[in-house]
Order: structure tokens, then C-alpha cells, then sequence
């Protein structure tokens, strides 16, 4: 049988771990008197994926999009100035809150412009699980010219429809900081949520309750959470 040298097998091992470098699995056989045995070497593997969630409500990154209504109160669009004396109708003065109002627009990026009034919708995660979607209010609606005892607009008074029934809009509610009661359910497909929406938004005021004049604005966090 032959024989290993084996101060040069030992001087090889410390070399090695002195290098720092990293070899994989070797084995070895043999046999001088015929078939050496099987040999193996095993390679392990290993990949790693981060969990990761996306909400995107508007344009992609870090712009915080405006909807806006301009309400079309005491207005006639059949006159060239509205404040014309002479072309006063009744219909202005009957005109109530339930009243049409102006289409609303928004500030989305052209490219990504779905329509007026509507905010693409996309929410994306790999967390394995559903998740919860909430809308919580950063502020309700504030006046910039603030009446005392005035009527102003309101956060509930704002739906939103969704076009492809895939994301639904949670309630809003008027009360600062307070979330909706019952947060829209993404489910999971597979561990994994990849859907996209159009969220269409209308103002919709109390019957009879006419906004005193003046810039009112509000702000609403949408929130991801895994379950």
C-alpha cells in the first residue's frame, strides 16, 4: 500500500488556513490492488431573498399628490363674467351643496394620468402573507380663511371607486390620527401580492349643506401591513 507523506499533507492543511481563502469539499480514495471506492465532494447552496413591500397612491417615489374639487357654486357658465349683475339667476341662489361640482382634477404626471380626479393604485409584496391596507388621517379638512360656526368640507365625504376591483379604498373618517374600522384585505396568491388599480375619488357634501367660502385642505396616510 502506498504510503502518504505526511508532513508535506499537514504543512498543505496549515497553508490553507493561513491564507484565509475558503476550498470546497474534496475527498479521496484509492487502493493499489484495484477499484478505488466512490469518492464525494458536496456543494452546499443557498439563496436569500429580503421580504420586501411596495404602495404606490399617485405618481412613483416621493410626490405626495393633490386632488382637487372647484366648487361651482354661483356660478353660470353662460355668462363671460360671473359677477354680472344682469345675468343673476334664480337657479344660483337654489343651488344647494348636492349641487354638481366641477370635475375634479389631480396633479399626476401626465405619463401616468389615468383620468381627472384618479389616482393609479399599485401595492406589491413577497412576505408570504395577506396584507392589511389602511387609510389613517394625517389632518381633516381646515380652512384657510376659517369662519367661526361655518359648514366646511369633511374627509368622510370623500369616496373613491375602484376601477378593476383589485385594490378597494378604505373609509376615510374625519377624526385627526384615527384609521378605518375595517382595513381592505390583499390576499396573498402563491405568498405573493402583485395588484394594480385606479382609485376614481368624489366629494360628495351633506344635502343642504353649503361650505362657507374659502381653501380647505386635508391629508390622508395609506398604509401596507403583513399578516
Amino acid at each position: 500500500m502506498k504510503k502518504l507523506n505526511t508532513s508535506v499533507l499537514v504543512s498543505g492543511l496549515v497553508l490553507a488556513a493561513l491564507s484565509g481563502n475558503t476550498f470546497g469539499e474534496a475527498g479521496i480514495s484509492y487502493n493499489t490492488g484495484g477499484k478505488p471506492a466512490d469518492v464525494t465532494a458536496n456543494v452546499k447552496f443557498k439563496i436569500t431573498i429580503p421580504q420586501i413591500m411596495i404602495l404606490r397612491v399617485g405618481d412613483w417615489a416621493d410626490k405626495v399628490n393633490t386632488v382637487e374639487w372647484n366648487y361651482a357654486f354661483g356660478t353660470n357658465t353662460n355668462l363671460t363674467s360671473p359677477t354680472d349683475n344682469a345675468g343673476a339667476t334664480e337657479a344660483q341662489w337654489n343651488e344647494t351643496a348636492t349641487a354638481p361640482l366641477s370635475t375634479a382634477t389631480d396633479d399626476e404626471a401626465a405619463s401616468d394620468k389615468a383620468g381627472d380626479g384618479a389616482l393609479k393604485v399599485a401595492a406589491f409584496a413577497n412576505t408570504g402573507a395577506n396584507l392589511n391596507l389602511v387609510a389613517t388621517t394625517v389632518s381633516d379638512f381646515v380652512s384657510t380663511t376659517p369662519v367661526s360656526g361655518a359648514v366646511q368640507p369633511h374627509l368622510s365625504e370623500i369616496t373613491a371607486t375602484n376601477a378593476s376591483s383589485n385594490i378597494g379604498h378604505p373609509l376615510l373618517v374625519d377624526t385627526a390620527a384615527a384609521s378605518s374600522a375595517a382595513p381592505v384585505v390583499l390576499t396573498a396568491i402563491n405568498g405573493i401580492v402583485r395588484v394594480t388599480d385606479t382609485w376614481t375619488y368624489t366629494y360628495t357634501p351633506l344635502a343642504g349643506a353649503i361650505p362657507a367660502g374659502g381653501e380647505y385642505n386635508a391629508e390622508v396616510s395609506y398604509t401596507l401591513t403583513s399578516l
